[in-house]
C-alpha cells in the first residue's frame, strides 16, 4: 500500500519549504543569539565597570575617614600604687543603726 500521489506531493513539498526555511533563515537567528550574547556580555562589562565607579570612590573615602578621624586624649603620666592586696573601696557599716551587720573585705 503507498501513499496516494498527492499526499506524497504535499510532504515533499513540505520538506522542501522546511529545507528553504533553514537555509534561508540560520544565518539571521544565529546572527540574533551572536548578538544576544555579545549584548549580554557587554551589559555585564558595563555593570562592572559601572560598579567600580561607585566602589572605588567610596573606598577611598572611607579609607581616607578612617586615618583621619580624631582619637581620643590620653592623659597625663600619673603614679599608680600597687599592693598584694586590692584596697577595699567599700564603707564599713559593720554597725548601722537598725542592728544589721554587713560583712566587707
Amino acid at each position: 500500500m503507498s501513499a496516494p500521489a498527492a499526499k506524497r506531493s504535499a510532504a515533499g513539498v513540505v520538506g522542501f519549504g522546511v529545507a528553504a526555511c533553514a537555509a534561508c533563515c540560520a544565518g539571521p537567528v544565529v546572527a540574533f543569539l551572536a548578538a544576544a550574547g555579545l549584548l549580554t556580555a557587554g551589559s555585564i562589562a558595563m555593570f562592572g565597570a559601572a560598579g567600580l565607579l561607585v566602589v572605588i570612590p567610596a573606598a577611598v573615602w572611607f579609607r581616607h575617614r578612617r586615618i583621619n578621624q580624631q582619637t581620643c586624649a590620653t592623659p597625663d603620666l600619673v603614679p599608680v600604687e600597687l599592693s598584694k592586696r586590692p584596697a577595699n573601696l567599700t564603707p564599713d557599716r559593720s554597725e548601722t543603726d537598725d542592728g544589721a551587720t554587713v560583712t566587707t573585705r
